[in-house]
């Protein structure tokens, strides 16, 4: 299956996000190393997301999607917004759960933007698996559903990359058990 693109424009104060074709996790660090400029540079008011061209779309990139929406609503209290014309990428975006933290419009986006490509990175095996421990541990943090779908692969990669370890526990229930499993 042919990789996809991911392309962006600005218009203003607004940058347009478009992903096009079949959006894979070996994109995500090219994604998140874009996303890691754009918001330390804060000099939108708002991004855009047109899927209207997705194919297909994994779960890596669907938490750095889950990271745009994040940073929207941290920054601006409202949600992101995304643009989709396909079923089958509507049942995904529906399935992690999109519609609590995105607006879903089911059209064309409105703007004609000459779009620009992102540029590609040259990550490390461990780059790579960071990127996908992040997204993954951001979509396991929108709701219940994804992390009984996710954890797994956040403890396969916590085991597999030693660089990464896992967030300290933030409650008693969670310091709890991982008492008993540090006890294991």
């Amino acid at each position: 299956m042919e990789q996809g693109t991911v392309c962006f424009a600005r218009t203003g104060n607004v940058v347009i996000l478009k992903l096009i074709g079949n959006i894979r996790y070996q994109m995500g660090p090219s994604l998140d190393d874009y996303l890691d400029h754009l918001f330390a540079r804060g000099d939108f008011e708002d991004i855009l997301i047109d899927l209207t061209e997705t194919r297909m779309i994994d779960s890596t990139c669907l938490g750095l999607l889950a990271r745009i929406a994040n940073n929207i609503h941290d920054r601006f209290g409202r949600k992101a917004t995304i643009f989709s014309l396909h079923d089958d990428i509507d049942r995904i975006l529906e399935g992690v759960g999109f519609s609590a933290v995105f607006n879903i419009i089911h059209g064309d986006l409105p703007l004609d933007c000459k779009m620009e490509k992102i540029a590609d990175c040259d990550e490390t095996r461990e780059e790579l698996a960071k990127t996908l421990y992040n997204s993954h541990r951001i979509l396991c943090d929108l709701n219940e559903k994804n992390r009984a779908a996710f954890q797994n692969i956040l403890d396969a990669l916590r085991d597999d990359v030693p660089s990464i370890s896992p967030p300290a526990p933030t409650t008693n229930e969670e310091k709890d058990k991982e008492d008993r499993n540090n006890k294991k």
